[in-house]
């Protein structure tokens, strides 16, 4: 087996490993190989992420709230004229 993909990657850390194809040689090959064992950080790091951003947009659903209007643009400092 290559290095893990994204997709397998994804499938493992939601534990949905009946969608992985090959279990066996996936686990195989996360046990030694550094490289996928760091990608699979990123990967449950990014999903955590997904998770608590998901819950927060949950919880202030509902909630009256105003939007906040994005700024103008800004011109540097040194190009406004002087007083």
């Amino acid at each position: 087996m290559f290095h893990v993909t994204e997709d397998d990657g994804e499938l493992y850390a939601v534990r949905r490993f009946d969608e992985i194809a090959d279990l066996d040689a996936f686990d195989h090959h996360l046990l030694w190989c550094e490289e996928c064992q760091r990608q699979m950080v990123w990967t449950e790091q990014y999903l955590r992420m997904l998770r608590t951003a998901l819950l927060e947009m949950k919880s202030t659903v509902g909630q009256a709230t105003s939007p906040t209007p994005a700024p103008g643009p800004q011109l540097p400092t040194a190009l406004l004229p002087r007083k």
